[in-house]
């Protein structure tokens, strides 16, 4: 009997493909960044939640033949998911005050929702777990406190306010009512993250010392939690801890923006670590700097890129778009073909003092305290055309 893949695993395949794309130099367009009309991510986009309580039990697993597959239930309070080959599609978990924790192997989910108010701790936690898979999941606060975040538009709440201050319930939800980590990769892998929706964290993907690989692919991160509730540092995908820094990172093709107080790619004063990191073709706005690509600190990224992203004036950073202002190349690593997108009506004054003209529309990002330039930095004489970096099949 043949099986006809639901379209979203189709899009997962789809990111895989361009990954490789990319590796051969090959370049490709869409229409529309995640987020945006076209480009939907989380479970909305898959299809509906089930609303089935689950029964209670362990879970049961399955073989990569024949899969266990448990569709549309409604998990009440932490859960821990161990076992093999089992796929969870249009669940929905709701871990109260704490969390989800995955430590078994070849498990996939789709179409599903991770909601919390775990303050102090994980929505999602990896610990062990290998070749996990999320899909058009959504990591959200309590939907009793929250359903969407307030005065969200694309590419998130804050964007043409031209201010860095967080205010609860206008543009930022309540750090209370929050969670402090999206997703938690404390080892194991590899992790694929594709298509999801991150919202109301205080840090929403996390990284340690794994050398496993890590696709961080097509998502929107957006509206982090207010940060003075709870004194978080807020920050996007990264690495936050200060030894040995994670290596095999991917993150391609992903809107991060908010406002916030600290990174929105955060790879950040590693003693260690930080070979292949890709960074590629993301939406990038907002947070105190807006990347940190291995700054501070002088563990720089080797074998990596920083390439075709954009930096977007949408939401106004509390210091700089780039970390220090420089970016240092580790061996083998490159800064290319990443560009400037104004958005009209900006007004705001940076930290060091700059506003950003109209006029740097679509000019090269360059690692300097320029920030803008008509050439890209380098010397670099080659860049295919910006556009977002992904490719959705249609979902129903």
């Amino acid at each position: 009997m043949s099986r006809i893949l639901h379209p979203a695993l189709l899009g997962l395949l789809f990111a895989v493909l361009i990954a490789s794309l990319f590796v051969s130099g090959l370049a490709y367009a869409a229409t529309s960044w995640p987020g945006q009309s076209g480009n939907p991510v989380g479970y909305a986009a898959y299809g509906p939640l089930g609303t089935t309580p689950w029964p209670g039990g362990a879970f049961r697993s399955g073989t990569a033949a024949n899969p266990t597959v448990y569709t549309g239930y409604v998990f009440a309070g932490p859960q821990t998911i161990s076992g093999s080959y089992i796929q969870f599609i249009s669940c929905d978990f709701n871990s109260g005050t704490g969390g989800v924790n995955v430590t078994g192997s070849n498990i996939t989910f789709t179409g599903d929702r991770f909601q919390s108010n775990n303050v102090e701790d994980d929505n999602v936690q990896i610990s062990g777990g290998t070749n996990i898979t999320f899909s058009y999941v959504s990591f959200t606060p309590l939907t009793s406190f929250y359903t969407a975040p307030p005065g969200s538009v694309w590419p998130s709440a804050g964007a043409g306010q031209n201010t860095t201050t967080q205010t609860t319930d206008v543009n930022a939800i309540n750090g209370n009512d929050g969670y402090e980590y999206g997703l938690n990769i404390i080892s194991g892998g590899p992790v694929t993250v594709d298509h999801c929706d991150f919202w109301g964290f205080g840090n929403a993907v996390v990284f340690y010392s794994t050398t496993a690989q890590m696709n961080i692919t097509n998502n929107w991160i957006h509206d982090a939690a207010n940060a003075s509730s709870q004194g978080y540092h807020t920050d996007g995908p990264g690495y936050l801890n200060g030894g040995s820094g994670p290596s095999n990172v991917l993150v391609q093709g992903n809107v991060i923006a908010s406002l916030g107080n600290t990174n929105g790619l955060a790879f950040q004063a590693a003693t260690s670590g930080y070979n292949n990191i890709q960074l590629v073709g993301n939406y990038l706005s907002g947070f105190g700097f807006t990347v940190a690509a291995g700054a501070p600190g002088n563990t720089h990224l080797t074998n990596s890129s920083v390439t075709q992203n954009v930096w977007g004036t949408d939401v106004e950073p509390v210091w700089n778009p780039l970390y220090g202002n420089s970016w240092t190349a580790g061996t083998n690593s490159t800064w290319t073909c990443n560009t400037l997108a104004f958005r009209p009506g900006t007004t705001w004054t940076d930290g060091d003092g700059w506003t950003p003209p109209s006029s740097i529309n679509g000019e090269y990002w360059v690692p300097t305290s320029a920030i803008a330039s008509t050439t890209d930095w380098n010397g670099n004489t080659s860049c295919p055309p910006q556009a977002p970096t992904g490719l959705t099949a249609a979902v129903q």
